[in-house]
Formats: C-alpha cells, structure tokens, sequence
C-alpha cells in the first residue's frame, strides 16, 4: 500500500501535492501538514500529532471534513512526522510519499534522513518529494536512479 504523508514544512506545489496524493490509498497529515493537505483540496484519513501547530480552528476545520485525529501530548519522544510515519505503517504502508517535508523548523529538516532511515529500517520505501526533486535513503540495490544526461545527482555515503 502507498501512503502520502503531509508534514509541515513549506508547502511543496499545489499541483505536485494532488499528483502525489491522488495515487496514495492513504493520506496521513502529521499535525499542522493538514493545512497543506487542505490546501490542495485534500482531505486526509488520519492527523497525527499534538496539535499544536494546526491549533484549535485548524483541529475544527478537518474534523468538520470528518478527519479522525490521534491526539498526542506536546511533550513525546518523537516528533510528529514520526508518528505520522508509524500511523501509516500500522495500517499497512510499505511506500510512503513524504509531502511539505523542507523548509520549516531547522529541526524537523535536520530529522529527515533520520525519518528516512527509520522508515527503510521498517520495511517502507520513503522518498521525500518535493517541487526541487526527490530525497531518499539507499541502504541496498532495491533502488536505481534514472535520469537524462546533465541532470544533477548527489550521493552522501
């Protein structure tokens, strides 16, 4: 099953968004990523988090749209994207389409490899992808690179 999950970075292009979404079985926003979702019409199955950056209109609005949240408390060991990245697994994901994920909290784009590796380590093929390209770990030769000749690729052992 392919999941699109919605983190709250900078919102990637509308159009990118719906393209990505559209072919999910899922869509999973951790916390305020539901605000991206919306923003380009989407509503998502799940939001995941503390609430804190969708806040209480936010928290209104999707539920009004009949998203069901899993409330965590602010103070957890594992951001939001995180327990995004688990809600999607538990319901069967095995790739997973990061959205929103650059730009934002320094934080949350320094956890993103890290978000990565603990997906790959789970048994799910993530990729961030974003309007500037796409992010993702290789631990083995399940993934290839396809290109045209002068487009960049960089690779950090």
């Amino acid at each position: 099953m392919r999941a699109s999950v919605f983190l709250n970075g900078s919102p990637d292009p509308l159009d990118l968004l719906r393209r990505v979404a559209a072919r999910a079985d899922l869509v999973v926003a951790a916390d305020g990523g539901a605000l991206h979702a919306l923003s380009a019409g989407i509503v998502p199955d799940l939001v995941v988090g503390d609430m804190d950056s969708l806040g209480e209109e936010g928290t209104r609005r999707v539920e009004g749209l009949g998203a069901p949240l899993e409330r965590h408390p602010a103070r957890k060991d594992k951001m939001d994207g995180h327990l995004a990245l688990l809600a999607a697994r538990e319901r069967g994901a095995a790739d997973l389409d990061l959205l929103c994920a650059t730009g934002g909290r320094t934080d949350a784009v320094f956890a993103l490899p890290h978000l990565l590796l603990a997906a790959e380590r789970m048994g799910i093929r993530a990729t961030v992808v974003a309007g500037w390209g796409e992010m993702f770990v290789v631990e083995d030769d399940s993934r290839a690179v396809w290109g045209r000749p002068g487009e960049s690729v960089s690779v950090f052992p």
